[in-house]
C-alpha cells in the first residue's frame, strides 16, 4: 500500500502465515550448484534448447538478445512454465504464452530439470498462499482474486548476469532496464552476495535491495495495481551492473549474479474490464489522491483482442525480436508500429 516514501526495503517474516514447505527459506535451498552448472555449459549446449525454437517463449536467452525499458539486457536466461500441451489452432494466438518447455538432455544437465520443477512447484503454493494474505490485508474475499488465476501461465526464469568487462564499465550497464512487471505479483530468490537489484521509490530515488539468506523479494506487478485501483502501487526495478558490486570484502571475485523470478500471471483470457476489485472505502484512502492506476492502459495493447494474453504476448514477441520475427512476423510488425504511434 502507498505509505510514508522508504528508503530502505521492508522485510516480512511469513513464517506464521504459510506451511513449513513453503517457506522462503525452504525455497532458497533449491540445488544452486545444479542451476549455475547449466550456465556454465558450453555455448553450443544452451543453444540447444535456445528460445527462438519455442513459439512458447521457454528456453535459454543470449545475453544480448533481449531488451527492457528500452535498455538492451546484458544478462542470459532459461525460461520455463507448467508442462502443457500446446494450443489447439482454434485458440488465440497469445494461448502460446502456455505449451511444453525445453529441457537440456538429462546427460548434459543431470538434474536440471527435477530441481527447476521442484521449485516452481513450491513457489507456485507459496504465490497462491501470499495471494490470500493479500486478499485479506486489503479486507477483502480472498475468492476474489484467486479466481483470476484461470488456467496456468505463470512463468519462472532463471537469470545469470556476468560482471561487466572494464570497457562495459565505462557507460551505465543495464542486467535488465527500468520496468514494472506485467504481473500480479513477482517472486524473486536472489542467489549468492552480488548486489545489483534497485527499486525506486515515490522520491524517484533508487533504492538497493541486497540479497537476503532465505528470503524472496516480492514486487507488486501492474496488474495488482489496476485490481486494487492503485492502493497497491507496481515497482519499478531495474539490475545495474557495476563492477565493484561483483567483488567480495576480500578483493575476490565473487562471480556472476544469479536470480530467479516466478512471474505470477492470470488467466490470458481476461479482459481490461475485469481488472477491477471492490475495494473498501477504509483501505482505499491510502490512494491519497494520487493517479490510481499508472500505464494500464498502454499495457492492455489492443494487437489481437483486449486481453491480458493479449498483453503479455505482445510484450514477448518485442522484447525478443529475433523470436517474433521467427514464429510471430505479422503481429510483431503491427505491434512495433503501435508502440512507436504510442511514444
Amino acid at each position: 500500500m502507498q505509505d510514508d516514501d522508504f528508503t530502505v526495503i521492508p522485510i516480512l517474516d511469513l513464517s506464521l502465515g504459510q506451511s513449513p514447505e513453503t517457506k522462503p527459506q525452504f525455497l532458497s535451498e533449491l540445488q544452486d550448484a545444479l542451476i549455475r552448472a547449466f550456465f556454465q555449459l558450453p555455448i553450443d549446449k544452451k543453444l540447444d534448447v535456445e528460445i527462438t525454437h519455442s513459439k512458447h517463449f521457454f528456453g535459454y536467452c543470449r545475453i544480448g538478445t533481449e531488451t527492457t525499458g528500452n535498455e538492451v539486457n546484458y544478462s542470459e536466461f532459461f525460461g520455463t512454465g507448467p508442462n502443457l500441451p500446446a494450443p489447439t489452432p482454434d485458440q488465440p494466438v497469445y494461448f502460446n504464452l502456455q505449451g511444453p518447455s525445453q529441457w537440456p538432455d538429462e546427460t548434459t544437465a543431470p538434474g536440471f530439470r527435477r530441481a527447476v520443477e521442484r521449485y516452481r512447484s513450491a513457489v507456485q503454493k507459496l504465490s497462491t498462499e501470499f495471494t490470500v494474505l493479500i486478499a485479506e490485508a486489503l479486507d477483502i474475499v480472498p475468492s476474489s482474486v484467486t479466481k483470476l488465476f484461470g488456467g496456468s501461465s505463470s512463468r519462472l526464469e532463471l537469470r545469470n548476469y556476468p560482471a561487466p568487462s572494464k570497457q562495459m564499465s565505462e557507460a551505465v550497464c543495464y542486467g535488465i532496464g527500468a520496468h514494472k512487471d506485467s504481473t500480479l505479483m513477482t517472486y524473486l530468490l536472489q542467489q549468492g552476495s552480488v548486489n545489483c537489484l534497485e527499486v525506486q521509490n515515490k522520491s524517484g530515488q533508487w533504492i538497493p535491495v541486497p540479497p537476503i539468506p532465505g528470503t524472496l523479494v516480492v514486487n507488486i506487478g501492474l496488474i495488482l495495481e489496476a485490481l486494487t485501483h492503485g492502493v497497491c502501487t507496481a515497482t519499478l526495478h531495474r539490475v545495474v551492473l557495476n563492477p565493484e558490486s561483483f567483488i567480495g570484502q576480500n578483493g575476490l571475485p565473487l562471480g556472476p549474479r544469479l536470480s530467479i523470478p516466478f512471474f505470477q500471471n492470470l488467466d490470458l483470457h481476461l479482459k481490461q474490464e475485469d481488472f477491477s476489485l471492490d475495494i473498501p472505502p477504509h483501505i482505499e484512502k491510502f490512494i491519497k489522491g494520487e493517479k490510481a492506476v499508472e500505464n494500464v492502459d498502454h499495457f492492455f495493447s489492443g494487437v489481437v483482442d483486449n486481453t491480458y494474453g493479449d498483453a503479455v504476448f505482445v510484450q514477448n514477441i518485442t522484447a525478443n525480436l529475433e523470436l517474433g520475427r521467427r514464429w510471430y512476423p505479422d503481429f510483431q510488425s503491427l505491434a512495433l508500429e503501435k508502440q512507436t504511434m504510442t511514444k
